[in-house]
């Protein structure tokens, strides 16, 4: 089963934050010194691919089998990091790349859009994150605990062997990210479709 410990110096959470804010400085400071010159090639943030978003219709289905393709991937290799020394290193460059990469596009949004770029990209994040956070979290404070770099907090016992609470994180981690990849393809695009004629 699992644990809290008290005498942690850092908890992993504490660790995970640290690194996605890392991150998201880095994205801002990026997208200042060279966001400007590639605003119009932004991919999502391009006039083209707005305009044909407001007038596309959205294929549930296909876009809910392509998104658990590119959601469960990123998390499948952290897991098989987990069995590797690179485990902590896997988990704080997720992070760091998370918060890049909302640092960067909260940026150009904003230097596009003004203060309708905010909303943009809030809509692009919800309701999915609300479920891949916690996901994250749980699974970034797991194997960096197991590899030894975060005190105790969900510690292993058992000299790693499984435990119904180990099965039970898991099995929690897996529900998330479904419930994620479900709400990004069912509801997302209807909340992004509602913002865009008021940017």
């Amino acid at each position: 089963m699992y644990r809290i410990g008290k005498n942690s110096k850092m908890l992993p959470a504490r660790k995970l934050l640290l690194f996605f804010l890392l991150g998201f400085f880095a994205g801002t400071a990026f997208a200042g010194l060279f966001g400007r010159n590639y605003m119009d090639y932004a991919g999502i943030l391009s006039e083209y691919y707005l305009n044909r978003y407001q007038y596309t219709e959205i294929l549930r289905e296909p876009l809910f089998l392509y998104l658990v393709r590119e959601r469960f991937l990123p998390v499948a290799v952290l897991a098989l990091l987990g069995f590797t020394p690179l485990a902590c290193a896997g988990v704080y460059g997720f992070f760091g790349w998370q918060g890049f990469s909302l640092g960067t596009v909260l940026t150009l949004s904003v230097w596009k859009f003004g203060g309708g770029g905010i909303l943009l990209c809030l809509a692009g994040m919800l309701p999915q994150y609300v479920f891949y956070l916690p996901a994250w979290t749980l699974l970034g404070m797991f194997l960096c605990v197991q590899r030894g770099g975060g005190g105790d907090f969900l510690r292993l016992r058992g000299q790693g062997r499984p435990t119904v609470g180990n099965l039970v994180l898991f099995f929690l981690i897996f529900l998330l990210l479904v419930a994620g990849t479900a709400a990004e393809a069912w509801i997302n695009p209807e909340l992004v479709m509602k913002i865009l004629p008021i940017l």
